[in-house]
């Protein structure tokens, strides 16, 4: 797991969770901190006003003004150690006479023109023993029958208060570190854990490239299950492309092997037609080319069928080239078409298909292929159709592994040369225009091939 990293999604989690666990931490512990602090300093102003109160009722006057002894106030003892903490002060308000004070203020005085009178406990600096800080109430009173008046200072060092409030911020502290390392360890392991399809889909997708899977599983959270499936379709799509890509590849290559062949036949016997025929089969690669090209980049014609091709002359060209091809043979090839049957799209196609069946036919017979055409009677509801027949007397294909053959690289004999790709493409072809390509026996003992497709007839 990459931490730190601003481009690392663990990183934004990491972050942005931690910002938001800090930041009521430290509002909630400084919320209780004051929480707690304020009852302290309540509880010791409590304490101060009810000492004064206390001293006020004890303190009596003898007609000098001077206190008399109370004996019962003494005996609380934080007033009688010195530098205790607790102390107290009478003045005289007639003459600012100090007139009494406990046992702890001994070496120090508190001077009554720097406190407070507002009868509420406020903390002054540097007025205590060896200038400590004091909390000071002072409240005028009068003695119990008259006399003059007096002021009673009752006084403590906060200092202790204090303490147990940094001791309990110190507590809160720790706590709150704690909790705030629970929570980022959990955090991390929460983040780890919710990471982990990502994880899954990252060995995944290295599997998918290194082969070891073709695509990515269903079972992935809600969350990332719609990337899983769009990359699935993105998988299919590439290899659905791949696929025709491979298979226009191999379809050109077997388009263009008959020409080659012809001009290596011509070029190994040359005769008086060589210039003819070798550009008649440059003609050919040609239009293979430029129709393959002109798939890859969309600019086929606005219709398979806005073209029409008379079937006599591609049927009578084939011929010839494949008689040379198979010079050594001594193949003879009978075309039996009228010359006003016409099929209903390209040129280059219809090449392509009659090519590969006629090649076929050629490769496997004895001695004899024939090629005829005839306008089917009961086209149905497409529109009038042809077909085409291509017979040899060959040995034949059994009946159980025909259909087989049309699947690509299927061959019927290893032993002959070839890519068993002729018969795909034609069924590929053939089925774009709406027809189609079945093999019989011929009545040669041969194979039969009937290629059926759209036709027009024009006299």
């Amino acid at each position: 797991m990459v931490l730190f990293n601003p481009r690392s999604i663990t990183t934004r989690l990491l972050g942005s969770a931690t910002l938001w666990i800090l930041l009521p931490l430290l509002l909630s512990g400084w919320l209780i901190s004051a929480y707690l602090k304020a009852p302290i300093i309540e509880t010791l102003d409590r304490q101060i006003e009810d000492d004064l109160a206390r001293l006020i009722d004890y303190t009596k006057f003898d007609a000098d003004g001077d206190i008399k002894p109370f004996t019962k106030y003494y005996e609380d003892g934080k007033f009688n150690r010195i530098n205790s903490g607790w102390y107290w002060q009478i003045v005289s308000v007639k003459d600012n006479r100090i007139v009494g004070r406990s046992w702890s203020m001994k070496g120090f005085e508190i001077p009554i023109n720097k406190v407070p009178q507002n009868n509420k406990p406020e903390l002054l600096q540097g007025l205590g023993p060896v200038d400590s800080d004091l909390k000071v109430i002072v409240r005028k009173s009068k003695p119990t029958g008259g006399g003059a008046d007096y002021l009673f200072i009752m006084a403590a060092d906060p200092a202790f208060v204090f303490d147990a409030v940094e001791r309990v911020n110190n507590r809160l502290l720790w706590a709150y570190v704690i909790i705030a390392v629970g929570l980022f360890v959990g955090l991390i392991l929460q983040v780890k854990f919710g990471l982990r399809p990502l994880q899954k889909l990252k060995t995944a997708v290295i599997d998918i490239k290194e082969g070891r899977r073709a695509n990515l599983s269903d079972d992935y959270p809600l969350e990332i299950s719609p990337l899983t499936k769009e990359m699935n379709n993105l998988l299919k799509e590439t290899s659905e492309v791949l696929a025709r890509a491979r298979s226009e590849v191999g379809n050109l290559a077997h388009a263009l092997k008959t020409p080659i062949s012809v001009i290596a036949n011509e070029n190994r016997r040359p005769t008086p037609e060589r210039e003819t025929i070798v550009q008649t089969e440059l003609d050919k690669i040609e239009r293979h080319i430029n129709s393959y090209l002109a798939r890859d980049k969309g600019h086929l014609s606005t219709s398979l069928t806005a073209e029409t091709t008379k079937i006599q002359p591609v049927a009578m060209s084939l011929s010839n080239a494949l008689k040379k091809q198979y010079y050594d043979k001594g193949l003879t090839i009978d075309v039996d078409i009228p010359d006003t049957v016409f099929f209903r799209g390209t040129r280059n196609d219809l090449e392509e298909m009659l090519g590969n069946l006629m090649d076929n036919a050629s490769k496997y017979c004895t001695a004899m292929v024939t090629v005829s055409a005839k306008i089917d009677p009961n086209p149905g509801l497409t529109g009038s159709s042809v077909n085409i027949v291509i017979e040899d007397d060959g040995p034949g294909i059994p009946v159980a592994i025909r259909d087989a053959l049309f699947e690509r690289g299927r061959r019927a004999d290893e032993t002959v040369a070839g890519s068993g790709l002729g018969l795909s493409i034609v069924r590929q072809i053939s089925v774009l225009y709406g027809g189609n390509v079945t093999l019989e026996k011929s009545s040669q003992d041969g194979l039969r091939a009937i290629l059926k497709l759209p036709s027009t007839s024009k006299e």
